[in-house]
């Protein structure tokens, strides 16, 4: 019997103004999903927010059984470390 190599479609990320309401009303130790996560770095699916994690950039994550989710405190520090002041 053959096998279909059909590859799941990626996980889109969540509009950016839901992401954006979910970062504000959770708490510091609130777990955040991986595709609100994604729209709040402006990444298209959650796969490109994967393979950040994998590379060791991107924000602090903690695993929960086999999921993955980003305390929403740990997430505002990492958004405020990406203000630039001036341009070089």
């Amino acid at each position: 019997m053959k096998r279909s190599h059909t590859r799941t479609p990626p996980t889109p990320a969540l509009p950016y103004v839901e992401a954006a309401k979910m970062l504000e009303a959770a708490p510091d130790l609130a777990p955040l999903p991986p595709a609100c996560v994604a729209a709040l770095l402006n990444k298209k699916t959650v796969n490109a927010l994967d393979k950040m994690r994998s590379q060791g950039r991107g924000p602090k994550f903690i695993k929960l059984g086999h999921r993955v989710a980003y305390p929403a405190g740990d997430l505002r520090k990492f958004l405020a470390g990406l203000q630039r002041r001036q341009v070089a």
